[in-house]
């Protein structure tokens, strides 16, 4: 028999964080390759209503998942012998909706929007990413965790709460060596039940219908895109260092710029990945705003994406640079995946695991213990050695491609 009806929690194509729709096109698309007549759903934090899309001909429904309401029945999941047959009634009684995609679906996948199975952003986001996974695997679903970083758990309820996700998982699979090792020695998961694969929004194709010829600069030189995050430009949620930085987020950025001005004749193209409403703390479209005007008198050598664009636009807007800085982890998979050299400026563990991946962890620029110094240096050394890092790029794409299409092709065998 093969897993004909799939559903996707923690996924979304209407997300304004366009790495989570990344994700998701990923997963549709490794899913979609690998068989024609495979049903898929997804289980959504990012709409209130139900909104059917269409991808690449797909028919793919998005339903909304209810967190406040669903807690108490995922505090159920704890009490040992809990009647699985009394379980299932409550969802169908408080969760009609869920009870009825959940006796569809012939397995679950999940996301977690790539990283938010983690107490990093707080327990609540935590809770909310935990309480799907516990009713979907209690009511008895098989339950994937597909490529996504897994932790840091610094409570110990978090610590908790996912150990008991970890045993009632089928599989849990990291897209970095650190998830897989948090995995194997501190929570000593079986090797069979785990395993690292590429990030999931390698396995999205740019827009083949998109073109930016309103990018190209009149002096026609080459671009380096520079991905401003919203989030790190006003502290993070706190909007008080949250992170830790070492090095301002918003000097380090009007130092880079600078230094590329200055010392090279690229040109600079500022791109959003993450898009709310202007002013929000997580817009990146405002940061890069706030970041263009400082620089007005260079305006033909620097210029703005300020269009609500979709994650694969914005994919093919990246794939024509020469070179991508980003502080959004999809945005430099976006640059990384399309063959771009690609310096992220991490926040959180999630990047260095990655890049170690390409064994280019030296190009992580990490402001929570690197000067402004430091890390201009990273630039100046990747267009350096750029034809050597194109070339160790190149090569790690095909083979992420090959181990994508074979995760994919496992997942629809039972």
């Amino acid at each position: 028999m093969q897993n004909n009806n799939i559903l996707i929690m923690g996924a979304s194509l209407n997300s304004g964080n366009r790495g989570v729709n990344a994700l998701t096109r990923g997963a549709i698309n490794g899913l979609t390759l690998q068989k024609e007549d495979v049903s898929i759903k997804l289980l959504s934090f990012s709409t209130r209503k139900v909104i059917n899309h269409e991808v690449d001909g797909n028919k793919i429904e998005e339903i909304p998942f209810r967190f406040l309401k669903s807690l108490p029945l995922a505090f159920l999941t704890f009490i040992p012998f809990f009647p699985k047959g009394l379980f299932r009634r409550l969802v169908r009684i408080y969760f009609p909706k869920l009870w009825e995609i959940l006796e569809w679906a012939d397995i679950v996948l999940d996301i977690s929007e790539g990283d938010s199975f983690s107490d990093i952003y707080g327990f609540k986001r935590m809770l909310m990413h935990s309480s799907y996974k516990l009713i979907s695997s209690s009511y008895g679903k098989k339950i994937i965790l597909l490529p996504q970083t897994i932790g840091p758990f610094s409570r110990n309820s978090s610590k908790l709460i996912a150990r008991k996700i970890f045993k009632l998982s089928n599989k849990v699979l990291a897209r970095d060596k650190l998830s897989y090792n948090l995995l194997k020695s501190k929570f000593n998961i079986n090797e069979d039940k785990i395993g690292v694969f590429p990030d999931l929004a390698f396995n999205m194709n740019p827009s083949q219908e998109f073109r930016a010829d309103s990018l190209i600069f009149s002096n026609k030189n080459e671009i380096i895109g520079i991905n401003v995050s919203g989030l790190l430009y006003n502290g993070g949620y706190s909007k008080n260092n949250m992170f830790g930085f070492r090095s301002d987020y918003k000097e380090l950025l009007q130092e880079i710029i600078e230094y590329l001005i200055e010392n090279t004749e690229y040109n600079i193209l500022l791109v959003p990945h993450v898009i709310t409403s202007r002013g929000d703390v997580e817009d990146d479209i405002t940061a890069c705003q706030n970041i263009y005007a400082l620089f007005s008198q260079y305006k033909n050598r620097i210029n703005i994406i300020d269009q609500e664009y979709r994650e694969d636009e914005l994919k093919y807007i990246i794939s024509c640079c020469k070179l991508f800085v980003g502080g959004r982890m999809h945005a430099c998979i976006a640059a990384i995946s399309t063959n771009v050299i690609t310096i992220p400026i991490a926040y959180s563990r999630k990047f260095i695991g990655v890049w170690e991946l390409f064994g280019l962890e030296n190009m992580v620029a990490d402001p929570r213990i690197q000067t402004k110094t430091e890390i201009i240096k990273i630039v100046d050394e990747s267009i350096k050695n750029s034809n050597n890092i194109l070339k160790i790029i190149k090569d790690k794409n095909r083979e992420f491609k090959n181990q994508l299409s074979d995760l994919f092709g496992k997942l629809l065998i039972k």
